[in-house]
C-alpha cells in the first residue's frame, strides 16, 4: 500500500509536465484560425505554428494590406498561447492621395517591412472543437516568410525561388525565356509590370500585380537568381 502511494504521488507530480509537453508538441506544425466564418468584407489571421517557438500569421479575406504577414514567437502561458510579433510584412502607399468616403487611396503601393511589438493571446487552440468557427489542423510548411508573401499562380520556373541557379545551366535558355524566368520572381510578389506583354502574360497565369516595388520581399536566393539571369541575358 505504501509503495502504491509513493507511485501515485510521483505520477501526480509528473502529470502536469507531461500534459504541458503534449500540449506544446501538439501546437508545432499546426494552423489555427477562422474558417468558414470569414465573410465577404471581413478579414482574419491564420496562424502557423512552427518548432522552436516560431510563428507566422497571414491575413485572409478583405485585408487592409495585401499581403499582410506577421512573424513572431509563441509560448504556452497557462490556458493561452501567447504570440509576440516582431515583424510585419505588408504594403506602404505613396504618391498622390485621394479619399473616397472613409477609404484613403494612394497613387501607388510598394512592399514594406516594419518592426512590430505586439502580443496576441489565443485561448486553448487545442480545444477547437468547443468553437465551431475556428479551425485547427496540421501543416507541413517550412519556416519561410517569403512563401507566405508569394501569390499563388501557375509558375513556369518555380526553381528560381528554391535554389540558386548555376549560370552555366541558364545558357540553355533563350533570351525571351530568361526574361520570363527573371520577371516571374517579381510576379509572385504582385509586381505591376510596365510592359504590356508581361502584364498580359502573368495575368493569364494568376499573377495580377498591384505593387510598384517588391524588392524588399525577395529572398536571398531570388535576389541571387535575378542577378545571375540578368548577366546571362546580356550575353544573348
Amino acid at each position: 500500500m505504501k509503495t502504491n502511494l509513493i507511485y501515485s504521488s510521483i505520477f501526480l507530480l509528473i502529470l502536469p509536465f507531461v500534459s504541458f509537453a503534449q500540449t506544446k508538441e501538439s501546437l508545432e506544425n499546426m494552423v489555427y484560425g477562422l474558417g468558414a466564418c470569414v465573410e465577404e468584407g471581413q478579414s482574419a489571421f491564420k496562424t502557423y505554428f512552427f518548432p522552436n517557438g516560431k510563428a507566422i500569421s497571414k491575413c485572409i479575406g478583405d485585408c487592409a494590406e495585401d499581403p499582410q504577414v506577421l512573424e513572431g514567437n509563441w509560448k504556452i502561458a497557462g490556458d493561452n498561447v501567447e504570440i509576440k510579433y516582431h515583424t510585419e510584412w505588408g504594403t506602404r502607399g505613396g504618391g498622390q492621395v485621394t479619399t473616397s468616403s472613409s477609404t484613403t487611396i494612394h497613387e501607388y503601393y510598394v512592399a514594406a517591412k516594419r518592426a512590430l511589438n505586439s502580443t496576441e493571446k489565443i485561448y486553448k487552440p487545442w480545444d477547437e472543437k468547443e468553437r465551431s468557427c475556428e479551425e485547427f489542423y496540421g501543416h507541413n510548411r517550412k519556416y519561410d516568410v517569403h512563401v507566405f508573401l508569394r501569390e499563388n499562380g501557375r509558375e513556369t520556373y518555380p526553381e528560381t525561388s528554391e535554389q540558386i541557379l548555376d549560370p552555366s545551366k541558364l545558357e540553355q535558355y533563350s533570351k525571351a525565356e530568361l526574361r520570363i524566368m527573371r520577371n516571374e520572381i517579381f510576379a509572385r510578389y504582385r509586381y505591376s509590370f510596365k510592359s504590356k506583354d508581361l502584364r498580359e502574360y502573368f495575368n493569364e497565369r494568376g499573377f495580377y500585380g498591384g505593387l510598384k516595388d517588391v524588392s524588399i520581399f525577395l529572398s536571398d536566393i531570388e535576389k541571387a537568381n535575378v542577378e545571375n539571369i540578368r548577366k546571362v541575358e546580356k550575353q544573348k
